[in-house]
């Protein structure tokens, strides 16, 4: 247990849970001007900053096809000691 959390439950707070990462696709919906599309798929090096202000504005809503890839899953159970299915996993949002 880490200090924070000692601390944190000492006075009544609930500790914090841990946190790891997981790379997975996401369906998206994004709301986008006629200028971001251009540039989107026209393949202009702004396609990053156009979609990070999207997400940074709200104008990008989950609704799609995602999906943990099978590798991902492999390099994940390597990494973690874990032993899940390494199928591709995938939902609708």
């Amino acid at each position: 247990m880490k200090i924070k959390d000692i601390i944190r439950r000492r006075f009544g707070k609930k500790p914090e849970p841990e946190y790891g990462h997981l790379w997975l696709r996401l369906g998206v919906t994004v709301k986008l001007t006629q200028q971001d599309i251009d540039l989107l798929l026209n393949g202009n090096k702004e396609q990053a900053t156009v979609l990070w202000k999207a997400w940074q504005e709200g104008r990008i809503t989950p609704n799609g096809d995602t999906y943990v890839p099978g590798e991902v899953i492999e390099d994940y159970n390597k990494e973690n000691g874990t032993s899940y299915e390494e199928a591709e996993t995938g939902w609708n949002m």
